[in-house]
């Protein structure tokens, strides 16, 4: 071992919990971008803006917008409905 430096951990060394749960964390950190970016395209390609926000509890807050119309949703799973029910009518 070379002063000052640590060695990696052996191959197949078990992980510790932190470990998995920073993992799982920044994986579900990501799908919530990836869902979002996605409605974002989905809503725009109708002509809806589709913003995400906080409430002033601090909680998530989605509205999406199209000229006079406004609809505000608590989470992503409503909005991917709405925006599913919006392509099946068309």
């Amino acid at each position: 071992m070379i002063a000052g430096k640590e060695e990696a951990p052996a191959a197949g060394a078990a992980w510790g919990s932190r470990t998995i749960e920073a993992i799982e964390s920044a994986c579900a950190g990501l799908n919530r971008q990836k869902r979002l970016a996605t409605g974002q395209a989905r809503a725009a390609l109708r002509g809806i803006a589709l913003h995400a926000l906080e409430d002033d509890r601090g909680r998530a807050l989605f509205v999406a917008s199209l000229h006079a119309l406004t609809r505000q949703f608590d989470d992503l799973a409503a909005v991917e409905a709405w925006l599913d029910a919006l392509e099946a009518a068309a």
